[in-house]
């Protein structure tokens, strides 16, 4: 769990994709009868590596934004400590 000391705004957008891509998959199941629609679809030929939607690149951007603000916020703790 991560819990903000103080308003940061790396954290603020992190949690906001975080939410935001959560949301936006619970709309689209609502919407479409319990499933979600993948438009993109990315591969080579028959091989496909990724299908996924905007909603869920939301949700890693902001996985990825929490990680890398949680990793700075306790690398700089450990220098000021």
């Amino acid at each position: 769990m991560l819990i903000l000391r103080s308003p940061n705004p790396g954290g603020i957008a992190g949690g906001s994709l975080l939410v935001a891509g959560g949301v936006g998959n619970l709309i689209d199941r609502m919407v479409n009868h319990g499933g979600v629609i993948d438009f993109m679809n990315i591969g080579f030929g028959r091989l496909r590596s990724g299908i996924f939607n905007v909603a869920d690149m939301a949700i890693m951007a902001g996985a990825g934004v929490l990680l890398f603000v949680g990793y700075r916020q306790g690398k700089s703790r450990r220098i000021h400590s």
